[in-house]
């Protein structure tokens, strides 16, 4: 039975497609018909034309560029056809200047520094500008016809499912190209796709935040809002905000925080910063919030507001650096103009090119890996895992800190035991455990140990790896 209706419905599907293309061939035609009807009789008849059916198909043809003899009385009839040739006209006009910009794209998809953008989100709009129309093209949303021969597809539509059907369905046109997926709530540590890169708005406003909002020593910190961003800025600020030995960050954190509890299971293996997770009642903790050196409003953006006017009106905050995420700064500086209220994550910074597509980061993760794999053996950048691959972008990440701290005259070997701790820090997000025997099915791993303990073998490792990433190492 169900058969027999899906035959009907498609039978019905195309009776209807084969109706709606004759029609797209009837109707032009009408005008063009209604035109012989009315010109054909007056050259023939009262015009004696020695040629009547030339001269009416020469009139009638002058109908789609609006244009009637002069010497004919214009009829209701003429008048209807006119106007419908010139609609017609238009129509082809506008196919014919729509095909030329596929086949432009085409051709334009096919160069290397060029990209194609899926998305109608303010995000995919202010990507295509940072990356400038000579080199990217817009190719809408998941319904539109999709533009194959590109070298670089970036797909930014509407939530991670919709990313990820689009990428289904275009497998095969994609496979050779390289891809960038945004994924915000399905995690890439299981993906192998050799072309397929992904990224979240959440990740890539987190680490922004802390490339221009860097701490200079240790500090109590705030973090209200815990979704995609709030766990975001976590994380990031527990890998980036490593600048010394001896240092003791606090991170107070409110907001829904027990699966994310549950996913991370080794934080409590994180030594030298302090996490407390205080759950979703904040305005009874007013008091310690105002001890923070900074605090960080990243809810909802619709909710940061309505926050915020809260903390000001029950507590001191004068003495406190506060962050309010906000896409449109404006709103907030509408109505604040405090020197200690900053706002992050605006949407022309976040969904830059160099944030997004993030090359730089990337090649300096790659020259690194490749530093290790000629030196100490290893399989190349294609064939590694996403995890051993985030690993170097970690480690990229936090080339920013390490340029700083040698700016500032540290040592070769503090900054290559900063390092290890930012490598344990990572591996423990990935709940990774300390064992006597690396054994990377389990996540075990011999070299998860304070930096004091490992042989002179890994420390001359991590000092290496830091030469590198100053350009010191050849």
């Amino acid at each position: 039975m169900k058969n027999k209706k899906s035959q009907k419905k498609s039978n019905k599907k195309d009776v209807k497609k084969n109706l709606s293309r004759l029609l797209d061939f009837i109707l032009p035609i009408l005008p063009f018909a209604a035109g012989m009807i009315s010109y054909y009789p007056f050259y023939k008849y009262e015009t004696a034309e020695k040629y009547p059916v030339l001269a009416a198909i020469y009139s009638s043809l002058k109908l789609y560029a609006g244009a009637t003899e002069g010497n004919i009385k214009l009829t209701l009839l003429l008048h209807l056809a006119r106007f419908a040739a010139m609609y017609f006209s238009l129509s082809i006009i506008i196919r014919i200047l729509d095909k030329s910009k596929k086949i432009l794209n085409y051709f334009k998809a096919g160069f290397e520094n060029n990209y194609i953008v899926y998305g109608g989100s303010v995000h995919a709009k202010h990507l295509c500008d940072s990356i400038g129309k000579l080199h990217c093209i817009k190719g809408g949303d998941e319904d539109d016809e999709f533009i194959d021969n590109g070298r670089c597809y970036v797909l930014m539509l509407s939530d991670d499912n919709a990313n990820l059907e689009f990428y289904a369905k275009h497998y095969e046109e994609m496979s050779k190209s390289k891809v960038y997926i945004q994924l915000e709530n399905i995690g890439r540590q299981n993906i192998i796709r050799d072309n397929l890169i992904t990224f979240s708005i959440s990740e890539c406003c987190a680490r922004l935040y802390w490339r221009e909002y860097y701490p200079v020593a240790s500090e109590k910190i705030a973090v209200i809002g815990f979704g995609n961003i709030g766990q975001n800025i976590l994380t990031f600020g527990l890998q980036m905000n490593i600048i010394d030995p001896g240092q003791h960050f606090e991170y107070h954190i409110w907001g829904k925080s027990d699966e994310f509890c549950s996913l991370y299971r080794e934080l409590d293996k994180i030594e030298g910063d302090k996490l407390v997770f205080h759950g979703t009642d904040l305005f009874s903790d007013t008091e310690l919030i105002s001890e923070c050196d900074r605090v960080i409003i990243c809810s909802d953006e619709s909710d940061n507001m309505e926050l915020l006017s809260k903390l000001l009106f029950c507590t001191d905050m004068n003495g406190t650096e506060i962050y309010i995420y906000s896409p449109d700064e404006r709103v907030v500086r509408s109505i604040y103009d405090a020197e200690n209220i900053h706002c992050f994550g605006r949407s022309e910074e976040v969904a830059d090119m160099d944030v997004i597509i993030n090359q730089k980061t990337l090649d300096n993760a790659i020259k690194q890996h490749e530093f290790y794999a000629a030196k100490y053996g290893g399989e190349p950048w294609e064939k590694q895992s996403s995890f051993i691959r985030y690993s170097n972008i970690s480690s990229a990440d936090y080339l920013y800190v390490i340029e700083r701290l040698y700016e500032n005259n540290m040592s070769l070997e503090t900054i290559a035991e900063l390092e290890h701790i930012r490598w344990c820090r990572y591996y423990y997000l990935n709940n990774w455990r300390y064992g006597e025997k690396t054994d990377k099915a389990k996540r075990i791993h011999n070299c998860l140990i304070p930096y004091s303990r490992l042989t002179d073998e890994e420390k001359l490792k991590d000092i290496e790896s830091i030469k590198v990433k100053l350009g010191k190492q050849k």
